[in-house]
């Protein structure tokens, strides 16, 4: 009897792993990869929440949902730092507890399981970006070594299937981009207008990446200070910007010729930024040089009022941007 249970048991599971395996072969989009994964884990484990969590290349945690859903905007907001999660970051290590608030190491994140008991956090990673699920349950749950490996074997899955979209979205992305890059390279190219010059970086980079407030800011060697030539947030332009040189984060890149990221508004206001539109600090915002012979003339920057809006690549590009942006606007003077 014990025996045909446990036949019966494996052959639910391997039913339940080609239903999956077979819904993530037509998903090419990371989020839909991850909600699939999240809910396969809720129902193989009788769970009653999961949270999806991003942890970035300094083992930082940003919360990116949490089913089933809530009522409300999409959820992007930091984490505070876990141990734990900075662990799994190096690890890629399973893990569980039948009680999460006698976790030290869960301390940090008790507020976002105050009303959950048991929890098993499997790592999920592609070349791209490191994720964690977090499943939850109410009841006390031991979760068994079955429960386990096949945790582990759902997130084998998972990772191929995000290694797949991650490549899908970066193919079609970088066709994308090349034109948008090439369009933009052509009409600052033959204008003479510094306003039409900003306003064509300004559409480029909406077409590339999230952006809610855009600035251009020039070194105004006369005054000796930055001036803010083009600034837009939440679709309104602000005017008479200026600021000592060196002072925010614009200031910062001008003054050090290197670039900036920051994923959250505090990391914003511990690095210096200045708030200038009315929604206040963004959490998002990637700040690149311009440069000319050698000399930096100003700095293009992109910011979101989303957590975690730019990589590596949105860096790249505003980089390249930059790059045509100071050819034409040297031009235009």
């Amino acid at each position: 009897v014990r025996r045909a249970a446990e036949l019966d048991e494996r052959s639910q599971r391997l039913a339940l792993l080609n239903k999956f395996s077979a819904e993530l072969g037509g998903s090419l989009n990371a989020d839909q990869v991850l909600r699939l994964t999240a809910n396969q884990l809720m129902s193989a484990m009788d769970a009653d929440r999961a949270m999806i969590m991003l942890i970035d290349q300094h083992e930082r945690g940003f919360l990116l949902s949490v089913l089933p859903e809530e009522n409300g905007p999409p959820i992007y907001r930091s984490l505070p730092h876990s141990p734990l999660l900075a662990r799994m970051h190096e690890t890629l290590s399973v893990f569980t507890t039948e009680d999460a608030h006698s976790e030290s190491d869960l301390a940090s994140l008790a507020d976002f399981i105050v009303d959950m008991t048991s929890l098993l956090i499997l790592p999920v990673s592609s070349s791209q970006n490191m994720y964690a699920i977090a499943i939850q349950t109410r009841a006390l749950h031991r979760f068994s070594s079955t429960e386990i490996d096949l945790a582990r074997t759902i997130g084998n899955q998972a990772a191929i299937a995000l290694e797949n979209a991650d490549l899908y979205q970066s193919t079609l992305a970088t066709a994308g981009r090349l034109v948008i890059l090439n369009q933009v390279s052509y009409e600052i190219g033959t204008s003479l207008d510094a306003e039409d010059i900003y306003r064509a970086i300004h559409d480029a980079v909406s077409k590339l990446m999230s952006v809610d407030a855009f600035v251009i800011v020039l070194d105004n060697d006369s005054t000796h200070q930055l001036d803010g030539v083009y600034v837009v947030d939440m679709g309104q332009r602000i005017n008479d910007v200026h600021l000592p040189y060196g002072q925010g984060l614009s200031g910062r890149v001008i003054a050090t010729g290197q670039p900036i990221m920051t994923l959250d508004s505090a990391e914003v206001e511990a690095r210096g930024g200045v708030t200038i539109g009315e929604k206040g600090t963004p959490h998002s915002i990637v700040a690149v040089p311009m440069t000319s012979g050698g000399k930096v003339i100003g700095a293009l920057s992109a910011q979101s009022y989303q957590y975690n809006a730019y990589g590596e690549s949105d860096q790249q590009i505003l980089s390249t941007l930059a790059n045509q942006a100071t050819v034409a606007i040297q031009n235009a003077r």
